[in-house]
C-alpha cells in the first residue's frame, strides 16, 4: 500500500509537470504586411500581421516578441519603455527601424493588454 501511494504521487506529480508548459511566440508572422503596416500607420494591419506572436502581456514577453520580430522579418524592434504610457490600462511603447528611400525611419507602436492579459496592439504613430 505505501509503494501504491509513492507510485500515485509520482505519477500526478509528472502529469503536473508536462500540463505545465510556458506559452511560447510561433513566430507565424506575415513580415509584408507588418512593414506596410508600420510603413502607413495601419495598426489594424499590424495586430493582424503579429497575431499568432501575442502571447501575454508581460516585460519579458514583450521583450521576446522585439527579439522575434527582429530575427524572422529583420525588422530592428526594441522594447522602448513597458507601461511607460501611464493610461488605464498603462501601455507600452515598441520602437521599429525601417530602412525607407535610402534612409531609416522610426515608427512606433503602443501596445496594451486585453481583460484576459493578451498584448493588444493600440497605435502605430511616427
Amino acid at each position: 500500500m505505501r509503494y501504491f501511494r509513492l507510485v500515485l504521487l509520482l505519477a500526478s506529480f509528472t502529469y503536473f509537470l508536462a500540463s505545465c508548459k510556458k506559452q511560447t511566440l510561433d513566430n507565424s508572422c506575415n513580415c509584408s504586411d507588418l512593414r506596410e503596416g508600420l510603413l502607413t500607420n495601419d495598426a489594424k494591419r499590424v495586430a493582424n500581421s503579429l497575431e499568432g506572436m501575442l502571447t501575454s502581456y508581460s516585460e519579458s514577453n514583450l521583450n521576446e516578441l522585439a527579439s522575434a520580430i527582429t530575427d524572422h522579418c529583420n525588422i530592428p524592434a526594441t522594447v522602448d519603455c513597458f507601461n511607460c504610457i501611464k493610461t488605464n490600462p498603462p501601455q507600452t511603447e515598441m520602437v521599429f527601424t525601417l530602412a525607407q528611400g535610402g534612409g531609416t525611419i522610426q515608427k512606433r507602436l503602443d501596445i496594451s493588454y486585453s481583460p484576459d492579459n493578451k498584448m493588444k496592439i493600440l497605435n502605430v504613430h511616427d
